[in-house]
């Protein structure tokens, strides 16, 4: 009854003409479940492009250990790239610790929604951590306007250089903006000698004071000199 289940998406072996026989003998096999081979070598046979993924830097060891059915549903799924549960949860199953650090005030929306694989590769990457790209180009695939530099006349270093993690956490912050420390702390990470002009000072800006930096200042880029709004 499990295996009869109505789904969106069907196995395209179970669908063929020749149903289970696809994967499984129907008296005697070496193999459990009655498999005609293991299961790594069952999906090889259909999946070659996908398979050569294992040459990369980063393999994903479910996807090494060819442990396909881990992740995957292998006669169908209601669910994209016939997940057996969804994608967050999937994961969360061998990162549980993840699941509550990700908890937070501003949480990206990738994560929010459970799409893992809107940055990282299920399977494998020449990136680490298993990510699709590197530095801002992974960040271009959802703020490709932000990311266009444009016609400005100043642009904050670490953006122009694709550092957008030196201020950003990908997956969420209890800080606005995502920002790995509050405003101030990450502003003065860099901008030392402002801090210790502060420091010494017998009067301060408020909006300086209380780490109010992009009140006036554009975080990004800027129309301005020296990237005042």
């Amino acid at each position: 009854k499990e295996k009869a289940r109505p789904v969106s998406t069907v196995h395209k072996p179970v669908a063929s003409p020749t149903g289970c026989r696809s994967c499984h003998a129907a008296h005697a096999a070496s193999q459990p479940k009655l498999l005609d081979k293991s299961i790594d070598a069952l999906c090889r046979d259909c999946h070659a492009k996908v398979a050569q993924e294992a040459s990369r830097k980063a393999v994903h060891p479910p996807f090494q250990e060819g442990d396909c059915v881990a992740c995957h549903d292998p006669h169908g799924s209601n669910l994209p790239g016939m997940l057996k549960v969804r994608q967050d949860t999937l994961c969360y199953g061998c990162h549980p610790a993840a699941e509550t650090n990700f908890v937070k005030t501003y949480t990206h929306r990738p994560v929010l929604e459970g799409r893992c694989t809107a940055c990282h590769s299920g399977h494998a990457s020449n990136s680490k951590r298993l990510l699709k790209a590197e530095g801002s180009k992974l960040c271009e695939g959802c703020h490709a306007e932000l990311m266009k530099a444009g016609d400005t006349a100043s642009s904050h270093r670490p953006f122009r250089e694709g550092g957008c993690l030196g201020c950003h956490d990908p997956h969420g912050s209890n800080n606005r903006g995502m920002l790995l420390a509050d405003q101030k702390a990450t502003c003065l990470k860099c901008h030392e000698r402002e801090a210790k002009q502060a420091e010494n000072a017998k009067f301060v800006h408020a909006a300086f004071a209380v780490g109010s930096c992009t009140k006036r200042s554009e975080e990004h880029t800027s129309e301005l000199q020296s990237q005042f709004r």
